[in-house]
């Protein structure tokens, strides 16, 4: 007969001493025990002194600054870029791209959405009872928005901020050349109740960031002590690691199988902070760093102040990696992160107007407001940044046959609902915009452009020859 179920922790005390108890076997204990050298323990805790005094200072920073710390920038503008504009939307890790699309157009997407729903109440979303998050494709605005010329041009320009693979590489990318990866929307309206759906969390691999080989790459410098030396925008090194298939991780079910350069979404509405918008850290490579590296230390005592570096103690073969759940992407909390404070530095993007767009590097943590205290929905359609691999070019195949049909993306059969095959009004090849879009769905050979190099060229070659259209 089983027992009582074990007491909550209650105290804030309580709960830190949770977050560092072992929350995996020991063969993770004997993989983490691999990761950083013996000659390099010096430099990382020295680095995880550093990274902690910096997450103090960031905290006065986003006190004085609140959303104007998130870089903003004019459409137009987006091809000339100042060396400075470039480094701090790098810094950052998220980007307001403002004016993509005319507000008219974006509020007719908007009504689309809601017309298409109407004819297909069999549509799923969440919440059941008050659907506001669709698990909807193919609705004919969404495969408008994605097609747009100057949605796709956004998209080639903000991952364009990523370092290209070095000249002879292996790893072919073209990431001035989108693709369209499907993904849902949102109509959140307001006062609601809370929205938990998406606490603070980074999407993609979890456990997978320090068990596999060639993600832990990504993170090289980080666990050798020189997290400053970390490039995020590394596009080699994240290729690679997405060619390992989802093998590297106990919960693939969080992870696409596509590399993306940025998460995003197209503001179909007024929204502002308190509005149910997006919530971003503001520092992906300080933030990155604290998230890959508190799996190495522990507070001595849970009564003691973690910001002081020597409350910390060093301890690489524990199995305890805090955050981090089966089955889902990592959480960043409260008690499992207490040097990030996610309650006061997780940063609302500034109010957006329809037609704007937000992107944000995948290790930036990230979450929805739980509550929407203003007067208009919040609405938004995801759309991802994506460059042109030869994975994606590979995925492109089989999500253009289920664009045929009306079934669900490759990346989203195990979501729920059982696609648009029966859809009233679904969008199709007719629907699309530009050229330009039907080569981002794998409906048309990409195009070699002036200027491109020769691995670019070599990604659209090897490209075509896969979707061999």
């Amino acid at each position: 007969m089983n027992g009582p179920p074990p007491p909550q922790p209650t105290t804030r005390a309580e709960r830190l001493a949770q977050a560092d108890a072992p929350n995996f076997d020991e063969s993770y204990a004997t993989m983490k025990r691999g990761i950083v050298a013996p000659g390099d323990e010096p430099a990382v805790i020295a680095s995880w002194a550093e990274i902690i005094e910096e997450l103090k200072g960031l905290y006065e920073e986003v006190k004085e600054k609140g959303s104007e710390i998130i870089p903003q920038v004019e459409f137009f503008d987006l091809p000339n870029l100042t060396d400075a504009q470039k480094a701090e939307i790098r810094k950052v890790g998220s980007v307001v791209v403002r004016n993509i699309v005319p507000d008219e157009q974006a509020l007719a997407w908007k009504q689309g959405l809601k017309d298409y729903v109407d004819k297909n109440p069999q549509c799923v979303g969440h919440p059941d009872e008050d659907k506001q998050f669709f698990q909807i494709y193919w609705s004919p605005p969404q495969v408008e928005a994605r097609s747009h010329p100057s949605v796709l041009r956004a998209i080639s320009l903000v991952n364009t901020l990523w370092t290209p693979p070095p000249p002879g590489s292996p790893w072919l990318v073209s990431n001035s050349t989108p693709i369209t990866w499907a993904d849902r929307f949102r109509i959140r309206l307001p006062q609601r109740g809370k929205w938990t759906r998406h606490p603070p969390h980074i999407d993609g691999p979890s456990i997978g960031r320090w068990s596999d080989a060639r993600m832990r790459a990504c993170y090289e410098m980080i666990f050798k002590g020189r997290w400053r030396e970390n490039d995020a925008f590394d596009t080699e090194r994240r290729v690679r690691a997405k060619s390992a298939e989802g093998d590297w991780d106990i919960a693939p079910q969080t992870v696409g199988s596509c590399f993306a350069a940025w998460q995003g979404w197209l503001s179909l509405s007024s929204t502002g902070p308190g509005e149910g918008t997006l919530k971003v850290y503001p520092r992906v490579q300080l933030s990155n760093a604290y998230i890959l590296l508190r799996p190495f230390f522990r507070l001595r005592s849970p009564e003691l102040d973690p910001f002081d570096a020597k409350s910390w103690e060093f301890v690489p073969n524990s199995a305890h990696f805090p955050g981090l759940y089966p089955g889902l992407s990592i959480r960043v909390e409260e008690d499992a992160h207490p040097n990030l404070r996610p309650g006061e530095l997780m940063t609302c993007v500034p109010k957006v107007e329809p037609g704007d767009m937000v992107f944000w590097h995948n290790d930036v943590p990230h979450a929805v407001e739980e509550d929407h205290v203003g007067a208009n929905d919040s609405s938004v359609i995801y759309i991802g940044a994506l460059p042109l691999t030869v994975s994606n070019a590979a995925y492109l195949v089989k999500q253009r046959e289920c664009f045929a049909k009306g079934t669900k993306p490759p990346d989203f059969e195990s979501a729920p609902g059982n696609g648009e095959a029966d859809f009233k009004g679904r969008g199709g090849p007719a629907t699309l915009l530009s050229a330009e879009g039907r080569q981002a769905l794998g409906l048309e050979p990409f195009v070699e452009r002036e200027g491109m190099s020769q691995g670019e060229r070599d990604a659209i070659k090897a490209a075509n020859r896969l979707i061999a259209v």
